[in-house]
């Protein structure tokens, strides 16, 4: 569920650069195996940016968008409770998540 701003540039010609930034939160919905031997929390928030450029078409639009997502909360979970697999978790101190994102946009 991202909440993001986006602020655009005068035209130029036929095209429009614009900014996006903002947060989100996603949940993990997968399904989460009883054998993994690293657990993860299933909502992540996240601080996102990018930039983008808007190209006016005859009959559509097409936008070109690059955004980078930070993650803010440490997704370590609780490790198993089998001692031979607990230390694969005490291994670790935090577990942040960061994604970059190559979006395509037809309108």
């Amino acid at each position: 569920m991202p909440l993001l701003v986006k602020y655009k540039a005068s035209r130029i010609n036929n095209g429009r650069p614009y900014v996006v930034f903002g947060g989100a939160m996603r949940i993990d919905i997968s399904k989460s195996a009883s054998e993994d031997l690293v657990s993860l929390t299933p909502v992540g928030y996240y601080a996102e940016l990018g930039a983008g450029w808007d190209n006016y078409l005859q009959f559509f639009r097409f936008s070109v968008e690059a955004k980078v997502s930070l993650g803010l909360n440490n997704q370590l979970g609780k490790g198993p409770d089998n001692t031979q697999r607990h230390y694969y978790t005490d291994a670790l101190r935090s577990l942040h998540s960061n994604i970059f994102t190559l979006c395509f946009h037809f309108e």
